[in-house]
Parts: structure tokens; C-alpha cells; sequence
């Protein structure tokens, strides 16, 4: 695109067939050289840029991406300054162009704010954990494996089902922002990193299945003696509910263990998030594989996910946005 100067040309001649192949030179690509370099101009007027003092690639790479958003935001109005008097000012007719920020508010610029809404995910996490474990509903066991359906279903407890509905459809709601607040946490990272669309997907997918899982205790809650419906099914059907509700609040919480994974891969690969989130994420994940693999069993991640969720949640509330 560059004219070739003269003495290069007789250079080449000279060289005959050693001397390459001629320049090209194009005169209407040639006139948008100066935009490309009044646009280079533009970004090391800015003090990040210029001094290059960042280390991770992502933070040097987001800092033009940054910079681009600021220029090219609808409103922006360039503003000259006259080149000084002095002996040491720029020829004339150059002047340093400025953008002045307009009406920029803190909306507009987030590095200030702390990630408030990972704290959704730590919610869904505790409120998932309580639901699988303290309100979880147990018979002793010789009740439970003897022929008497009857006496199963008059072991189970409707007060503490109407807790669990609760308790897990509350999981459900934080759980779903969570997932809303990583999909707009991924749209401002520099990394095009598959991991960052895989994970809102997966605490998505996570909360579906949790809705019908305990979509099941609610049925047992409005069933069972002293509910609105009580008395409308009778013990064997009550009995089949129970099965369903056995396992069904834990193998839901299995795409939350995908997301984990997807967590670990954007922390230890893509260094976007503190190493020791990426650990505690990792431990869901092999446990899960672990269970899966040698013994069939998914329930594991009812454990073991909420849990690493509520911690790495709470790890990246702490995060400026």
C-alpha cells in the first residue's frame, strides 16, 4: 500500500531477478492511511496505553476494548487544544485531539462496583443445601424397606415437604439470577473462551430440572394428610411420589456441576477469575465424574455443587465488576 521510494526501485533493477517482485501500491488504500494512524494516535493518548505497564494479556487487551467503547459512544464530541507558544510546540495545523466524557455516569462505568450479583448464586447454593440435606425427608429404614405401603406414606412428614417446596423453588428463582448476572458478566470479558456461554446455559438448564424435582415435594405437600388435597390419591400413588422425590432434588443440581467446570476452565485457563475459585469448582466436578463413572450414581451433585456454588460465589462478590 506504501509507495516504493526511488533508490529502491533502482536497487531491485540492478538486482535483476534476485530483486523481487515490484511493490504494490494502491492510491485509494493509500488515502486511509492517515485514519489508521490517527486512530492509533487516538488510543496512546490515553496514559494505559501508552505506558504499557500491564502484565496479563486479557487486562492489556480489554484496555483498548475499553478505550474503543469510550471513543465510539454515541454523543462524543472531539475537542482540540491549541499546540503551545513554545519552541518545543508541534507544527502548525496539528493539534492534540481529546474526548470529553459528556454525561458519563457510574452506570456507564462499572470498574468501581463490586460483582454484588454473584451473591444470587451463594443464595441459590445454601437455600439448594438446606433443601437436600436438613429438610430432606428420611424413613427408617425397616419401614421403608417392609411391604406395608401404608405405613411409608403415614411416615412421611406434609409440614416439612411444604418447607422443602419452598425453601427449593426460592433456590430455583436465585439460582436463575445468577445465571443472568454471568451472562452479562460475559458479554464485557475480552475472552471468547466457549466456557463463558456454557456456563449461564448450564445453571439454566440446572434450574429446569430443579423446577420439576421439587415441583414433586409440593405435590407430596398439597397430597399428603392435612393438605389442600389431601386424600386424593390413594397410599400406592403417594408411594410412587415419595420414589420420584428420592433422588430427583439431587441429579437436578447436575448442570450446575457442568457450570463449575466452566467456572475452573475460565479461572485456571483463561485467568479471568482468582485461582482458588477455580479449585473449589473443581472439586464438584471430579466428585460428580467420580460417582458417575464407578458407580452410575448423579445424586452426588445435590452435595457437593450447592456447596462449591455458595463458596466461589461468595469468593467472586468480592470482585470489581
Amino acid at each position: 500500500m506504501i509507495p516504493e521510494r526511488t533508490d529502491q526501485q533502482q536497487h531491485r533493477v540492478r538486482r535483476g531477478a534476485a530483486g523481487g517482485r515490484p511493490v504494490g501500491y494502491d492510491t485509494e488504500l493509500y488515502k486511509g492511511r492517515n485514519v489508521v494512524e490517527r486512530s492509533y494516535e487516538k488510543f496512546t493518548q490515553w496514559r494505559g496505553l501508552a505506558t504499557r505497564y500491564d502484565t496479563l494479556a486479557v487486562v492489556f487487551r480489554g484496555v483498548p476494548v475499553d478505550r474503543d467503547c469510550a471513543l465510539c459512544r454515541p454523543g462524543r464530541r472531539p475537542q482540540h487544544s491549541a499546540p503551545s507558544a513554545g519552541k518545543d510546540s508541534a507544527a502548525e495545523g496539528s493539534r492534540m485531539t481529546t474526548y470529553s466524557t459528556g454525561d458519563v455516569s457510574a452506570d456507564d462505568i462499572r470498574t468501581g462496583r463490586r460483582s454484588s450479583w454473584a451473591l444470587w448464586g451463594a443464595a441459590a447454593g445454601v437455600l439448594g443445601l438446606v433443601t437436600n440435606t436438613v429438610l430432606a425427608q428420611t424413613v427408617a429404614e425397616p419401614t421403608r424397606t417392609g411391604e406395608d405401603v401404608v405405613a411409608v406414606v403415614d411416615a412421611l412428614s406434609r409440614g416439612t415437604y411444604h418447607l422443602a417446596t419452598i425453601t427449593g423453588f426460592a433456590s430455583v428463582a436465585c439460582l436463575l439470577v445468577f445465571a443472568a448476572g454471568m451472562a452479562r458478566w460475559a458479554r464485557v470479558q475480552t475472552s471468547d473462551s466457549l466456557a463463558l456461554t456454557v456456563v449461564p446455559l448450564s445453571l439454566v438448564a440446572s434450574a429446569g430440572a430443579l423446577i420439576a424435582a421439587y415441583g414433586v415435594k409440593g405435590q407430596l405437600a398439597s397430597y399428603l394428610d392435612g393438605g389442600f388435597n389431601e386424600a386424593s390419591y390413594p397410599p400406592t400413588g403417594l408411594y410412587q411420589y415419595f420414589l420420584l422425590d428420592d433422588l430427583a432434588g439431587y441429579f437436578g443440581w447436575y448442570g450446575v456441576t457442568v457450570a463449575c467446570a466452566g467456572i475452573a476452565v475460565l479461572t485456571i485457563r483463561e485467568r479471568l477469575l482468582p485461582r482458588w475459585i477455580g479449585v473449589v469448582c473443581a472439586v464438584p466436578v471430579l466428585v460428580a465424574v467420580a460417582f458417575l463413572a464407578g458407580f452410575g450414581f448423579p445424586g452426588i451433585s445435590g452435595l457437593v455443587a450447592p456447596l462449591a456454588l455458595a463458596i466461589a460465589a461468595v469468593g467472586m462478590s468480592r470482585l470489581r465488576d
